[in-house]
């Protein structure tokens, strides 16, 4: 395929070639959250709480279960930045955002810890379906250790594409 002004990259999930897609107007954010505290990171992975909204313009957010309702048939894209902190050089850093409460992974990220303090930071654009849940979930591959950081060191936002 070949990129043109008028067409977006979209994900056709884990493991599937992308393809372009005609975009469609405009990019309008919907959603923001960040936790209000740490996020310990064990070998489990485990939701994020994402209880601090900054932008829920149709109010699809649950901060009780950190799960976010697709209000409508669409492109989304999704994007991330966090640190983590206190962990060791080596360790393995997995961020997901999962679909339908895990039952299919949109999109992960894996970072290689390089020193004590770092950051993961990335965008997806993927095809979701009404009333699909989106979450973000996280572990440390190596070690019970560490955190992703509390406030704006973690932003989670949802746009419209």
């Amino acid at each position: 395929a070949v990129w043109t002004a008028t067409h977006v990259l979209t994900s056709n999930g884990v493991w599937v070639a992308p393809t372009f897609q005609a975009a469609w107007g405009w990019v309008s954010e919907i959603f923001s959250a960040n936790p209000s505290a740490n996020h310990s990171l064990t070998t489990a992975t485990a939701l994020v709480s994402l209880n601090t909204e900054t932008i829920d313009t149709w109010g699809n957010y649950n901060t009780g279960t950190f799960l976010y309702t697709v209000p409508t048939t669409w492109n989304y894209q999704f994007s991330l930045v966090t640190y983590y902190s206190w962990v060791t050089i080596w360790d393995i850093i997995n961020v997901f955002i999962s679909k339908n409460s895990f039952a299919s992974t949109l999109m992960w990220g894996q970072e290689t810890a390089g020193w004590a303090t770092w950051t993961i930071s990335w965008t997806i654009i993927v095809a979701l379906t009404a009333w699909d849940t989106v979450d973000i979930r996280a572990r440390n591959q190596t070690a019970s250790r560490g955190v992703l950081q509390s406030g704006v060191n973690t932003q989670f936002s949802w746009y419209k594409v």
